[in-house]
Parts: structure tokens; C-alpha cells; sequence
């Protein structure tokens, strides 16, 4: 007999022995030790195992009482999908925790979580063995995935296996009582792993307290490198930001800063309760919260409305801030730019930070933190990684199928028996350390679902993408997927939808054509698509350059009305546009708005000059008019070049400007999109990393409800830039087998 979660049994068949396996998140949850629990307190015998990645469990006696009491009694951050009942045969004088045992693996348990109030009580109890122990952890909370080697879930299969327990550890994993019971990951200053401090040439600093040591270090203001659970993070604390910019070289990107608590994060931005109990949430992601006029800020996020906030995840954190006296730091990724989160020992001493607190556990699997903002409840993931990683989403259909997800942003996904398996965040593939990282996830996430071969490979149209010579080497059956076709699919199933009107605007995506799209409205219906709206296309005067100098963009549109711009005469424009790379993207054009209205220069990190948007677009009101300039062919363009010429001729603020403009160019769009989306009866709504910008969904939600009567779908849960590609392009293939 199944039962399907929801669902209420009155009665179950009478087997005086069962045989019971639960499906769903059982694995690394302090699942086990609550079946024994539950199983002892009902007198009932048998036992409960782990079985690949299912949870096998034996009694002697009636199943309904037994699998009642079970659902009353899970762990928060456990989960039952299904449970299959079955008559067996066997006998047993009391109930065990049996050894696991291989067997069908469906790589569902908890990504790492924060440490739970329990332990935090251990932490800070004086006399407790765990006092100020930075690797506190018990059954419910604690590094899971990123420690990980393989399921099932035991010590052994994790990077914990070569810290053998002491006898007191060792008692309390079997003692019934403790809560440490079968907890797989515990240790104790006796028996488990150790931070230790060293200099920026690697020499070991001996002290007994090398965690006081780093936070008077960091407080004095040196720039330190700390060791987690999934990577590791460059600290300093605020007023030092204007120096560690220099040191690190990053003039202008935004730091995430991580705080003591949340009246601390109160001080630096406004917190409404919905975002906090994101912040508060086991996962504990990095939350862009609206900034506060306060000290700091400007040089932690230059130029944006948001900073990102953090709190405290691990033990080691909370004792790092119960030391510091400054009640926030940053706390951002140690990397090179352009490479992986640094995860060796070796390694980060090429960083040349002044010192480094490490610990000897070995980081199996890196994850960098989740990073997302919240818009009306709605939660739009930038990164989703810590804290949500592996993501496992269910889909409606049962073939094994590997999407590859996109370049930038990258994240894969692997599909079967109905479930879909999100791995973390994979960085940027233009880096040969990132696409090794991305291949070796692509074997990981294969190995751990027991798949040899997928049924079919799903990849982006773009014939540069680094991943495509992998594919095109180890696969079979591999098919193309439009890149805004799978955005717009990704929504879709983000709003449990068959089809939808999208309004699709990223910054670069392989159009069918061969040229850049990435300011579309289309029609998707399962496997088809049709592109309805568009911008005019517009080169990209030295390609790539002009990515990262927008002003090259605003100068090709300006020449076309005889003018200069900058340093730009407009014949020079003209000839480096002649062989540009054409574009109809909604990402470029933001950027030259950025660039022309002063707001941003040079882009020093991706998406930076529309992100300067943000703000001037929170701030202005509609007081200009703009030229509507289009032209029907195969779909209907807008033709942006005449609104810059118009832009040239104006004179007002700037902030009144920029969101003119913007409101023009939506309007454009949205006219379009309620037309169609009144022919078909389908729900409108937007995706791609432009509908990060909340001033932008602010604007098309209105216009939406104002010319339709209908709320703008947005994405919560799938990102909606390309690190959500890999769903839409799952669904897509299925629609292909």
C-alpha cells in the first residue's frame, strides 16, 4: 500500500509484521533516531535502516498507530513524500538501528543548516564539553551536503569519516535520550577537527585561542580569511572598506556583510518580517535589504539601494562575534576574480590576506552562500546554494534527463522518477577552474543518482559555451534549447503552468537567428515558442568591449543623429560598429541608460551599470515623453535608438529621465503582451536577470493590472536569472522524449 503526503487512511491493511520505506527528505535529518523513538515508546520491535536513499523500517505491530505517531514526530527539517507498506516476515527482540545498506539512490536530504538553538545553548554553557566548541553540531543541524561524499548518509560517507569518536561522543550517539543520538556528524574538542591560526605565509601562529586571536585581529583592522563549512570567506571589518578595496581589487562590486544578530542588522538596513524570517531561516541565506543612511554603507555597496546582510550560521561564527566588538564585517567570497571560492589549505596563502583561521575538515562539495531579495513575499534567488543545495523540485515526468544549464551563473540539474535535482551554485565558465568544477558536479550528481547514462542532454544553443565539448565527448541524444526559451519555460513552472507570455529581458542569449537576443516577449506552449515583440537590433561596437563600456553603446545610438559622445566621434563609432555583434538586448540597452545619465562608467563587476538603475528608477516619476519608433516584420520591434536621440535633447533630473525612459520602453512592451495575452487567455509574466530590478517589476506589475485586471507572474523559488535555465530546459526536454 502507497500513501501520498495530504492523504488520510482510516485504515490500513492488517500485516502483523510490516515492512515500511519512507520516501523523502530522511537522510541526515535525526530521522532514524525519531523512528526509534516513536517505535520503543509503542513497544513495538523491528528496526529502521537507511536504504540508498530511502529509509527501510521493520515492526512487529500496527502500522497505522505506529506511521500516525511517526508524522507527529518528524524532525523540522525532515520530510515524508511517501510511504510504501508491505507485509514481511521476521523477528526481532528488541528495536535497532541496523546498518545502511546501497541500494535505489534518489539524492534527497537537507542542505547544510544553521546550528540549531539547542546547540547554540551548548556553545555558550560554561562547564558544557562543547563550551565554545566551533564544530557543535547534533542530528538536526550542521554541514550536510557540502561535507557529503555519498549516500547513504553515514560517517563514514562524509569528510567526517577520518574523525573517530571519542567515548563520549560515541556514548551519546547511542544513547536513545540524546539528542545527539546517530547524529552522523558530532564531535567534541577531544575527538573532533581544529581551527588553527596562521600568518600570510602560512606559518602557524600557536595560541590557545586562535578564534579570540582572529576577531582582535580582525578588529584591529587586518584583512583575515576564514574557513567554513562550504568555502571560505575574506573578512574585515567596516571601516576598513575603502582599503580592502584597494587590496582586493575590487573598486566598486557590492561585499555582503555578515552581522552580530538582527537588532544589529537593524542598524545598517530596513528589515520588514517577511525578510526576516528569510534572515532567521535554517538556510540562512544573504538577504539585499534596503540600505539604512548609515555609516559605511555607501562604501559597502556603492551606488545601490540594497546591501546584502547575513547572520551568523555556524558555531564557529557565533563564537567569532561573541569575541569581535564591532558588530558586523564583511564577509565575501575568497576568490580570484573570475575563479571558484578558494576550498584548500594549500591554496588560499596565494590570496596574501595578513592572516588565516583554518580548520582540518576537508570541504567536499563547494558552496558558496544563497544570495536573493524579496519583492511582495516572492523570493528571487541571484545564487541558490548554502542553505538550499542540492534543490529537488518535483516535475511531471519520469525520464532521466541532464540539463547544462548556461554559462554564466551556471548550475545543472539531473531529472528522474519524477523528481528534479538542482545542484549548487557553479560560477562563471569562462574560467577553466570553473568548468573543471562544473564537469566533475556533472559526474557527482550521476554517480550519486546511480545514472550511467541520461536518457537525453539538454544544452543552451550557444556555440561558445565552455561545457559543449564535454557534452558533445561523453553524451548521446543531446538537444539545443533556445536560451529565452528555457527562461520564459523556468517561470512557467515556477507559477505551475503549461504555458505563458514572457517577458524575457537578460543581458546575452543565442538567438535562433545567430545574432544576441535578450529583450524579448514570447509565447511559450510546451516545446514551441513564438517571439512576438523584440528591440530593433543594434551592434555591439567592439563586441565584448562594449560590454564592459556601455558608453560605446550609447555612442553607436547617438551617431546616428550625426552626434559624438565622450570620447567617441561618430565616425570612429560607426567603423567599430560596422563588424559589431547585433544585439536586441534589454540588459545593454539599461546599461547605455546607466552610462548616459552619468550613473555608471567602466563595469567593473557583471550587471553593474543597470544595477545602478535601481536606485535613480526607485527615486523618479514619469514626466517625459519618449518616441515610439517600431517596425512589424516577423514580430514587432522597437527601435531604442531614436528614444536615445530623444534622451540627448532632454533636459530635467536625471532620476525623472531614467524612469521615463524605462516606463516607455515597458509600455512598449506590455501593450503587446496584454493584447496577446487577452487572444490566448494565457498569464503574463517576466523573467531574466532585468526582473531582479524591483523598480522594474513595480513598473510592469502596474501597467499589467492597470491595462488587464491581472498580477504580473514573477518567479519564488526557481531564479530567474540563468542559474534557474537548467528547469526550463528539463521541462523542454521532456516535451522532446
Amino acid at each position: 500500500m502507497i500513501i501520498k503526503p495530504g492523504t488520510f487512511i482510516s485504515f490500513y491493511p492488517f500485516f502483523s509484521i510490516v515492512r515500511i520505506l519512507v520516501k523523502g527528505v530522511v537522510q541526515g535529518v535525526g530521522f532514524r533516531p525519531t523512528v526509534v523513538r516513536v517505535a520503543k515508546r509503542l513497544g513495538l520491535k523491528g528496526y529502521v535502516r537507511n536504504l540508498g536513499s530511502y529509509v527501510e523500517i521493520f515492526i512487529d505491530g500496527d502500522a497505522a498507530l505506529f506511521i500516525e505517531e511517526l508524522r507527529k514526530n518528524i524532525p523540522f527539517n525532515a520530510r515524508i513524500d511517501e510511504i510504501v507498506v508491505e507485509e514481511a516476515e521476521g523477528s526481532y527482540d528488541d528495536f535497532y538501528i541496523m546498518d545502511s545498506s546501497s541500494g535505489y539512490k534518489n539524492y534527497e536530504f537537507p542542505p547544510d543548516t544553521a546550528i540549531c538553538s539547542d546547540c547554540l545553548h551548548d556553545l555558550f554553557e560554561k562547564g558544557n564539553r562543547r563550551y565554545l566548541y566551533p564544530f557543535t553540531n547534533c542530528a538536526v543541524c550542521g554541514p550536510r551536503f557540502s561535507i557529503t561524499l555519498d549516500l547513504p548518509y553515514d560517517r563514514h560517507n562524509t569528510s567526517m569519516g577520518k574523525f573517530t569518536m571519542c567515548d563520549d561522543c560515541l556514548y551519546e550517539f547511542n544513547d536513545i535520550n540524546d539528542r545527539r543520538f546517530n547524529a552522523q556528524t558530532i564531535s567534541c574538542p577531544r575527538c573532533g577537527p581544529v581551527y588553527r591560526l596562521y600568518d600570510r605565509n602560512g606559518n602557524m601562529i600557536a595560541d590557545d585561542d586562535p578564534i579570540k586571536r582572529y576577531a582582535r585581529l580582525i578588529d584591529e583592522g587586518y584583512f583575515g580569511v576564514s574557513k567554513g563549512w562550504g568555502g571560505m570567506h575574506i573578512n574585515c571589518i567596516l571601516s576598513k572598506t575603502a582599503d580592502f578595496r584597494k587590496w582586493y581589487g575590487r573598486p566598486s562590486k557590492p561585499f555582503a556583510i555578515m552581522v552580530r544578530d538582527l537588532e544589529s542588522a537593524r542598524k545598517y538596513a530596513e528589515i520588514d518580517e517577511e525578510e526576516e524570517k528569510i534572515l532567521t531561516s535554517s538556510a540562512r541565506p544573504i538577504v539585499l535589504l534596503k540600505k539604512k543612511d548609515a555609516e559605511f554603507m555607501d562604501d559597502v555597496a556603492p551606488g545601490l539601494p540594497f546591501v546584502g546582510i547575513y547572520l551568523p550560521y555556524s558555531a564557529f561564527h557565533h563564537i567569532l562575534f561573541h569575541y569581535l566588538e564591532n558588530d558586523a564585517i564583511i564577509s565575501t567570497s575568497a576568490n580570484f576574480p573570475g575563479e571558484p571560492m578558494i576550498i584548500d589549505n594549500h591554496e588560499i596563502f596565494s590570496l596574501g590576506a595578513d592572516f588565516y583561521i583554518l580548520h582540518n575538515m576537508d570541504i567536499v562539495n563547494r558552496t558558496d552562500d544563497s544570495l536573493l531579495k524579496l519583492w511582495r513575499g516572492r523570493r528571487l534567488f541571484i545564487r541558490k546554494s548554502r542553505g538550499y543545495a542540492p534543490d529537488v523540485m518535483k516535475v511531471n515526468h519520469s525520464h532521466k534527463i541532464l540539463s547544462m544549464g548556461a554559462h554564466m551563473n551556471a548550475r545543472i540539474s539531473l531529472s528522474r522518477d519524477g523528481k528534479l535535482f538542482l545542484s549548487q551554485y557553479l560560477g562563471d565558465l569562462s574560467s577553466y577552474t570553473y568548468l573543471k568544477f562544473h564537469e566533475n558536479m556533472v559526474k557527482r550528481y550521476l554517480s550519486m543518482l546511480d545514472i550511467d547514462k541520461p536518457e537525453m542532454v539538454v544544452i543552451d544553443r550557444h556555440p561558445s559555451y565552455g561545457y559543449r565539448r564535454y557534452v558533445e565527448k561523453n553524451f548521446d541524444n543531446v538537444i539545443q534549447v533556445q536560451h529565452h526559451h528555457a527562461h520564459a519555460m523556468a517561470l512557467a513552472v515556477d507559477n505551475s503552468l503549461e504555458d505563458i507570455i514572457a517577458l524575457t529581458f537578460d543581458g546575452t542569449g543565442y538567438g535562433d537567428d545567430g545574432k544576441l537576443w535578450g529583450g524579448e516577449l514570447m509565447v511559450t506552449s510546451g516545446r514551441e515558442y513564438t517571439r512576438i515583440a523584440t528591440i530593433e537590433y543594434f551592434p555591439l561596437p567592439g563586441n565584448e568591449m562594449a560590454i564592459r563600456e556601455p558608453d560605446r553603446i550609447v555612442a553607436y545610438f547617438l551617431s546616428r543623429k550625426g552626434k559624438g559622445y565622450g570620447r567617441w566621434d561618430p565616425g570612429i563609432i560607426e567603423k567599430i560598429s560596422s563588424s559589431g555583434i547585433l544585439t536586441s538586448s534589454m540588459g545593454r540597452v539599461l546599461d547605455a541608460l546607466s552610462n548616459y545619465l552619468g550613473y555608471s562608467g567602466r563595469m567593473t563587476y557583471d550587471g553593474e551599470p543597470a544595477m545602478r538603475l535601481e536606485l535613480p528608477l526607485m527615486k523618479g516619476r514619469k514626466i517625459y515623453d519618449f518616441p515610439r519608433v517600431i517596425r512589424k516584420d516577423d514580430c514587432t520591434r522597437i527601435d531604442v535608438t531614436h528614444m536615445f536621440i530623444a534622451l540627448s535633447e532632454m533636459e530635467g533630473r536625471r532620476e525623472d529621465l531614467a524612469y521615463s525612459f524605462v516606463y516607455d520602453l515597458l509600455d512598449f512592451f506590455t501593450d503587446i503582451a496584454v493584447d496577446e495575452s487577452e487572444r490566448r487567455g494565457m498569464g503574463i509574466g517576466i523573467t531574466g536577470g532585468v526582473s531582479y530590478s524591483l523598480p522594474i517589476l513595480e513598473i510592469v506589475d502596474e501597467m499589467i493590472m492597470k491595462k488587464s485586471g491581472k498580477r504580473l507572474l514573477t518567479h519564488n523559488g526557481v531564479p530567474p536569472g540563468d542559474a534557474g535555465l537548467p528547469v526550463g530546459q528539463d521541462r523542454i526536454g521532456s516535451l522532446h522524449m
